[in-house]
């Protein structure tokens, strides 16, 4: 007969396991056994992660036996007999740290409206992306125009020859060329990452100041920059461009909402040396955030533009950077404005 404390285990909504540090099953409650489609005797004294199919599941358990600190939090991927989905475990070791507690929880609703929120302000941000594209295609247009203007010209007054010709269809092909590859990027920035890249870091800065910078200079913005980078990261190129876009765009929008005289954003990037980490700071002279409202600038739908803003960049971006690229993305006032620091690990 079932004591009181296995009808409690049982009756909990999460699953639960007892393991051993030969990475066996001592006990499991009964949410377990209904995740994984076997009965309690058929799990009992079988390895770790036998019915996985995430072959790094077993290897995770056995690193927590050897963490120094008892107690760990980490979420993984876990294979059921109803397909995939996404866990945060909670493990605790005890009796002399030879056997493990492991609870999980399925946090794959969370997962799927985080996605859902981040496909929102991909959206939002893309309406803004193709006002950039259109300011970046007014000027090699109008050159187009103009030369293919001046040859007909010419040709009317039967006075087009054959050197008039090269020059002029050279310089279309280049104007041409610049069209493409700003749609191959406006394209590539909503491709989803499937897989982390090694990628230079200063080409991801490059890439949103592309989309960015007609933008700045029609607000007589100044872009200061300064960059000391010789790793590589090993990340999600595409979704850290949003990020940057994030932040240059609400640096953009504080000072012409503000109407700061002078104004100017600065990105800054460089390497900690000795941990292999690589930090972006972006800041500008808005005069920084209100000390009331700081605290809650990553919060889903908190926004200061009233009917101009979404709410999700900042939140979308904090999801990005913390646990998609496993940094850190934080904010603090300085004496002239506001700056946003994004720290993450170099490629080893």
């Amino acid at each position: 007969m079932k004591s009181k404390f296995e009808l409690l285990i049982d009756a909990m909504p999460v699953t639960v396991s007892q393991i051993s540090s030969d990475m066996t099953y001592i006990n499991v409650n009964k949410k377990l056994t209904e995740v994984v489609g076997l009965k309690k005797e058929d799990i009992i004294g079988k390895k770790v992660g036998f019915t996985q199919k995430n072959k790094d599941f077993s290897k995770l358990i056995d690193d927590i036996f050897d963490l120094e600190n008892d107690f760990a939090t980490m979420e993984t991927q876990i294979f059921t007999k109803n397909g995939c989905f996404d866990y945060l475990l909670i493990a605790s070791r005890f009796n002399d740290k030879k056997e493990l507690i492991l609870i999980g929880i399925d946090i794959t609703p969370i997962k799927q409206q985080e996605k859902l929120l981040i496909n929102k302000a991909r959206f939002v941000a893309m309406g803004e992306m193709i006002g950039n594209i259109a300011h970046q295609w007014r000027q090699p247009l109008s050159a187009i125009g103009a030369i293919t203007a001046d040859l007909q010209i010419k040709k009317s007054l039967n006075q087009l020859t054959v050197d008039d010709i090269e020059k002029p269809l050279l310089d279309i092909a280049t104007h041409t060329q610049f069209l493409s590859a700003t749609v191959n990027d406006f394209r590539n920035f909503f491709k989803e990452d499937k897989e982390l890249e090694s990628v230079n870091p200063l080409e991801i800065i490059k890439k949103a100041l592309l989309m960015t910078e007609h933008s700045l200079k029609a607000n007589n913005i100044e872009l200061k920059e300064e960059y000391v980078f010789s790793k590589k990261l090993f990340t999600f190129p595409n979704e850290l461009v949003q990020v940057f876009l994030n932040l240059i765009k609400n640096a953009q929008d504080a000072l012409v909402e503000k109407e700061i005289q002078n104004p100017w954003i600065k990105i800054k990037g460089y390497e900690i040396d000795g941990n292999n980490t690589i930090v972006f700071e972006i800041s500008d002279n808005a005069k920084g955030i209100p000390e009331e409202i700081k605290e809650r600038i990553f919060e889903p739908y908190f926004t200061t533009k009233n009917e101009n803003g979404t709410g999700l960049g900042l939140y979308m971006s904090k999801i990005i950077v913390e646990k998609h690229c496993k940094g850190k993305l934080s904010v603090q006032n300085c004496q002239e404005g506001a700056k946003f620091t994004v720290v993450l690990k170099g490629k080893e």
